[in-house]
Parts: structure tokens; C-alpha cells; sequence
């Protein structure tokens, strides 16, 4: 999505702003919400991250993703870049 290619071009902000304009509905998602939770996490929001984070961790998720879940933040980015498109 054109989120996660902000997000891989460095531009972890603009990919959150776009996943912040999805309707409700589409944040409920599973590979939604967790590309918003880790986003919003990346970008120092942590609390706002964890509705989110929390829902997807309840939802049958891909391999890639759980690996997205669990790693650890760095700085601006993820210790673990994501490998699987997701909206």
C-alpha cells in the first residue's frame, strides 16, 4: 500500500496521516489496525497505539505480520522492517 512505501521510504509521518483518514470501519480491520498501531507507535504515540496493537494481537495474522507485532521500536523506524503488504 502507499503507506507502507512511505513508511520503507522514511517517511513513517506521512504514512501515519494517511492511515489516520481511513473511516473507522477500516481501522477495525486486523492488517489495518496494525500497520496504524505500529505506525502511530513509530511516531511516538504509544498510548493511542495500543487499542489498536492490543486488537491485533487477538486477530489470525500472518507470519510477517506477528513479526511486525512483536518488534521492538528504534528510533524513527522498527528494528524489523515489514516484508508483507498490508493496507
Amino acid at each position: 500500500t502507499h503507506a507502507l512505501a512511505l513508511w520503507h521510504a522514511g517517511h513513517a509521518g506521512g504514512a501515519l496521516l494517511l492511515l489516520e483518514n481511513l473511516a473507522q470501519e477500516q481501522r477495525q480491520r486486523p492488517a489495518a489496525g496494525l500497520l496504524l498501531g505500529v505506525l502511530l507507535r513509530v511516531n511516538g504515540r504509544h498510548r493511542e497505539a495500543l487499542p489498536y496493537l492490543a486488537a491485533a494481537s487477538q486477530a489470525a495474522l500472518l507470519p510477517e505480520e506477528i513479526a511486525l507485532l512483536s518488534a521492538p521500536v528504534t528510533g524513527a523506524r522498527l528494528a524489523q522492517q515489514p516484508t508483507a503488504a498490508t493496507p
